[in-house]
């Protein structure tokens, strides 16, 4: 997962002297006074109540950017970026001051989004920006945060090295200052930039014991996560099991969705690369139910919210204007108040002329109106019903296929095998009449082993699909190996690392060595799938045509 901090007014540190800063009191004032309401069920955020009975254009400025990026962070905790690109857009108009503090949270804010929509090359502009502002600014902890984010663009593009030298940098910025959150925070981040085997056992146990020491419990979870892979990146599964259990206790706690979902696919993996696929697939089970439940409890709280911003909005459109870059109220002018007025009267008089005939003309729209609801009703869950039903054949179609090929591959190994073994055994033929009777016994003995020739038709037509599939994947990694390209069919086969070692005589250690090259030669992020990645490569044209 990108770890990302953003530095905006409602997420910032210790709040700033400066003029066009709130004080902690003013923020108070329309933050802290306003009704909110945090539940495992979702978050209410009501300030409008507040910015209504403010009257100065001044601190309604100050009070409707403060809402603004209230709102924003709340949708950043929620990951709709959509929405919390609206509001610090919105926020955006609104600064006048555009060499203020102010003003460079609200683009550290925009950058962050970037960074997190992919738009690498603009976040990258903007992060040079702010670092440069606050660092003339002596702004410590907001110069931190945009080193953390600087390293996060770094580790999207794929240049680690330069990643983990910023956040060096940070965490002594962070020690300098005694800025103990960010601390943990950099270390972190330092962490999601390693591989299982190159973390630091010692930085691990720092930011165990600054989280404890300064009862920071949202960082217990991700802190005892990152042992966990270091026992892991160490093949010590005791300790990393053990480690394993610890986060997903602590997660479940602190209701950490993101951490527990992690440590139980990593658990699960070290089952299956065990040959346990029992209790591999019982924590795999367990994180897809993890993940539906944390959509459907998310769904009413996104919900509300989005309600709760378009009002916002709206009231931000009808009661705030900017007029040459000067903020106003839409009331501080009475000539505007009376056009308004003005622009009421004639649309209700339009509506009173219009009355008429739209009551004469809505009750016949309204029949029309139900039957086509009722038609469209029956066509879409018609429809739903036959999606359904073409997904499901489509996925018994891979699944047999897939077993189909999984089979024919052991059945040529099993006859190629014995006919080996019955060479070799007829290399042995001597003078010895006694020896070559015994011998041509075992070699009979060894031909009613033998399995009976597949049709050549099916043959064919399994090596050609077996053919396309590598085709396909070399078109798409075309810097794979002959043996990643073998190993990759194996694993999309769905043969496990035991039955591959079967197959290519290798031991397992070779195997998983072969797995992790093959993951970096294909260039996979470490959330990503290396199954579900090869069984997308290719489909058959034959289960392509019936979804059409």
């Amino acid at each position: 997962m990108v770890m990302v901090f953003m530095s905006m007014m409602s997420l910032a540190g210790p709040a700033n002297s400066s003029e066009d800063t709130m004080t902690v009191k003013k923020a108070e004032s329309i933050i802290t006074s306003t009704v909110i309401q945090s539940s495992s069920l979702g978050i209410y955020f009501d300030a409008l109540t507040k910015l209504k009975q403010v009257k100065s254009a001044e601190e309604m400025q100050r009070y409707t950017l403060q809402t603004l990026t209230g709102f924003a962070s709340i949708a950043l905790s929620l990951k709709r970026f959509d929405l919390a690109n609206l509001l610090l857009s919105r926020a955006q108009l609104y600064c006048t001051k555009k060499d203020s503090i102010t003003y460079y949270e609200i683009y550290s804010g925009i950058a962050y989004i970037e960074l997190s929509e992919g738009g690498l090359k603009a976040s990258y502009a903007k992060l040079l920006k702010t670092l440069e502002f606050y660092k003339k600014r002596n702004m410590h902890y907001q110069y931190i945060v945009t080193l953390i984010n600087l390293a996060t663009y770094y580790r999207l593009t794929d240049n680690r090295a330069k990643a983990k030298i910023i956040l060096k940098n940070a965490y002594k910025e962070t020690v300098a200052h005694k800025q103990t959150l960010l601390q943990i925070k950099v270390l972190q981040t330092l962490f999601a930039c390693d591989d299982d085997n190159e973390l630091d056992y010692s930085l691990i146990t720092t930011a165990i014991r600054q989280a404890q020491a300064n009862n920071l419990t949202p960082f217990y979870p991700k802190c005892q996560l990152a042992l966990a892979r270091y026992y892991q990146g160490k093949l010590q599964d005791e300790q990393a099991f053990v480690a394993f259990d610890k986060t997903i206790e602590l997660a479940r706690k602190y209701n950490d969705n993101d951490c527990l979902i992690e440590a139980l696919r990593r658990k699960g993996d070290i089952y299956e690369r065990k040959n346990n696929y029992q209790l591999a697939y019982y924590l795999y089970r367990q994180v897809l139910t993890t993940e539906a439940q944390e959509e459907e409890r998310n769904k009413k709280t996104i919900q509300d919210f989005m309600a709760n911003t378009q009002d916002l909005l709206n009231w931000c459109d009808k009661n705030v204007r900017m007029e040459h870059g000067t903020f106003k109220l839409v009331d501080e002018d009475g000539n505007n108040v009376t056009g308004i007025y003005v622009a009421v009267g004639a649309f209700v008089l339009a509506l009173l002329l219009a009355a008429g005939r739209l009551l004469r003309d809505k009750r016949n729209m309204s029949a029309a109106f139900e039957a086509e609801k009722l038609k469209n009703d029956e066509l879409s869950s018609l429809l739903n019903d036959t999606a359904s039903k073409v997904e499901r054949n489509d996925a018994l179609i891979a699944e047999m296929e897939q077993q189909i090929s999984y089979l024919l591959l052991f059945y040529n190994n099993h006859n190629v095998l014995l006919d080996k073994i019955r060479n070799a055994v007829r290399s042995c033929y001597g003078k010895d009449n006694s020896v070559n009777n015994e011998l041509r016994k075992i070699c009979a003995q060894i031909m009613d082993y033998r399995l009976i020739p597949i049709s050549s038709c099916f043959t064919e037509k399994q090596e050609k699909i077996m053919k396309n599939y590598q085709d396909k994947l070399l078109s798409l990694y075309p810097k794979l190996s002959k043996n990643e390209v073998l190993l990759a069919t194996y694993i999309y086969l769905g043969l496990s690392t035991h039955e591959i070692c079967i197959l290519t005589g290798n031991q397992a250690q070779s195997v998983n060595i072969g797995r992790y090259r093959l993951r970096k030669s294909m260039n996979l992020d470490r959330e990503a799938s290396l199954e579900v990645v090869l069984r997308n490569v290719y489909q058959p044209s034959s289960r392509t045509d019936n979804k059409n």
